[in-house]
């Protein structure tokens, strides 16, 4: 069966939901109190795509406010921004050590990004 997380009321089911592969080996279970802790990570790490989402913006608009955009300015462009690593941006630089843990433990272990807050974008795509 395959349901989706966000369909479970965890407010009202105190039961856990037991996660198992397609053999039905146990994977491990979610709790209605695993919810807020992911949702604390989940919330890092959108600030930090909010903060590249506004940093690409600011980026694309200068580079074609310029006269002539030439193609070489673009590919510099291209490179500089997807070059950025997750632990430069803004909000991750203001990340508790424990935040920064969090983070990193569920960007290798649940994305399957081994670089965790040192990836960059291009890396992790």
């Amino acid at each position: 069966m395959d349901e989706s997380i966000l369909n479970i009321d965890h407010e009202r089911q105190q039961n856990a939901v037991i996660l198992v592969d397609e053999w039905g080996y146990y994977l491990g279970d979610w709790r209605n109190f695993d919810v807020e802790g992911v949702r604390q990570v989940m919330g890092l790490l959108n600030q930090c795509l909010r903060w590249f989402e506004h940093t690409l913006h600011l980026r694309l608009v200068a580079l074609f406010a310029q006269e002539k955009v030439m193609q070489e300015a673009y590919r510099t462009f291209v490179r500089s921004v997807f070059l950025i690593k997750l632990q430069e941006c803004a909000p991750a630089q203001k990340f508790s050590s424990k935040q920064k843990r969090q983070i990193e433990a569920y960007l290798m272990r649940v994305l399957q990004v081994p670089e965790g807050l040192s990836c960059t974008l291009k890396n992790s795509l």
